[in-house]
């Protein structure tokens, strides 16, 4: 797994998002349109890669999303559909004749694309967790994710709560349905 190039798609796709604001106030629909699009294009390849999977066609990303993340519950079915209708929202507002896009609608997929990109939640297992309070590993994660420059939710747990997890709780979900992103 290629961390930095990770890192380099989730930049890219933000700053792509920043970049869909910025046309949708100054009225560019179609090109915020086409740049919300790209953003969770971007996002898409960066959680690709941590599997390391990869496509050098759209279809291709669609597909390998589709089949590693949402049908196996790793990702809403809700994301995955609102993914694939940017894609062909995208497709005709680049290819199509006199398309035309409401104003509310841009504005409805632009909340969905930060909600897409910036739900990211963050569980970490280490041995350091043992005999720190619930307190201490939230400020020890806190200083640690200060830099990052997305919205964030970090979990710490000890190996020893991994290993009792229960059914039906957080942590078990975690890591049923998780991506170990680092070992």
């Amino acid at each position: 797994m290629n961390e930095d190039l990770i890192r380099y798609r989730q930049e890219k796709s933000r700053e792509t998002l920043e970049d869909a604001h910025i046309l949708f106030r100054v009225g560019r629909l179609f090109s915020a349109l086409n740049r919300i699009y790209y953003s969770l294009f971007y996002e898409v390849m960066a959680l690709l890669l941590t599997k390391d999977l990869s496509s050098a066609r759209h279809t291709g990303i669609r597909a390998l999303f589709n089949e590693h993340f949402v049908k196996t519950g790793k990702v809403k079915v809700e994301l995955g559909r609102f993914f694939s209708r940017m894609y062909d929202f995208r497709q005709k507002g680049d290819y199509a004749d006199f398309v035309q896009f409401e104003e509310a609608k841009i504005k409805e997929w632009l909340a969905s694309a930060e909600a897409f990109i910036n739900d990211v939640d963050l569980a970490v297992v280490s041995p350091l967790f043992e005999k720190m309070s619930l307190w201490d590993r939230a400020g020890f994660l806190g200083k640690a994710a200060w830099d990052i420059r997305y919205p964030i939710d970090v979990l710490g747990f000890a190996p020893s709560q991994v290993r009792k997890a229960a059914p039906g709780t957080l942590l078990s979900h975690i890591m049923k349905n998780g991506i170990e992103i680092a070992h």
